[in-house]
């Protein structure tokens, strides 16, 4: 797992592992393969029976679940380090949840989400997938200098994690929501104006002789 420590850039794991592209390919992958299936599949009605669809919620439940909390036994102190084991988890997790999501994604678009997919289409959805983005590109700015401007260590406890984490949402929350309306917002609408597509010209009616 991401050493906890203020020199991370200079670690082996964080420059061979946590940053090397092909580490983290799969996840790109299967995206682009499921962009690709989707694209050549939007005009078919695809059916599956109750027991499949039961099944396969089941199977990306189990998948989303293991990639999210798996890594909970690697942070205990009581946990006696396993290569296999480490390597296993490091080498499939991203691509299980990928999958989990992806399954979510497909049922929901073709009418198998049920409350899943009422629930992620509420409207407050549509607002914050607009910012997502802004706070993938500001979160880890904003935690790298709250880091560096520490002067004295702190004590860990489950406390101080907890306040430290609703207060790291809390203000990327407000710069992404302000670097979204201040600068993508307006770069797109501005992407728009100069490389809107032309429309095609009506064709001329040639009088009749």
């Amino acid at each position: 797992m991401l050493p906890i420590t203020n020199q991370l850039f200079k670690t082996k794991y964080f420059s061979e592992y946590y940053i090397a592209p092909q580490n983290r390919a799969a996840p790109y992958i299967i995206g682009l393969a499921f962009g690709y299936v989707l694209f050549h599949t939007r005009d078919k009605q695809i059916k599956i029976g109750k027991m499949t669809n039961i099944m396969l919620w089941a199977i990306s439940s189990a998948l989303l679940s293991t990639a999210m909390f798996g890594c909970h036994i690697f942070y205990m102190s009581t946990h006696d380090y396993d290569r296999f084991e480490s390597s296993s988890y490091l080498t499939f997790s991203r691509s299980a949840w990928t999958i989990g999501l992806v399954w979510i994604i497909w049922s929901c678009m073709n009418g198998y989400g049920g409350i899943v997919n009422d629930f992620l289409s509420a409207h407050v959805f549509k607002i914050l997938g607009r910012i997502t983005y802004g706070i993938f590109l500001i979160h880890s700015i904003l935690q790298l200098y709250k880091c560096g401007s520490a002067k004295l260590s702190m004590a860990f406890s489950n406390v101080n994690v907890i306040f430290d984490a609703f207060a790291d949402l809390f203000c990327v929350f407000i710069l992404a929501f302000l670097f979204t309306i201040f600068y993508e917002l307006p770069l797109i609408r501005a992407a728009g104006l100069f490389f809107k597509p032309s429309k095609p010209s009506a064709p001329k009616i040639q009088p009749s002789k």
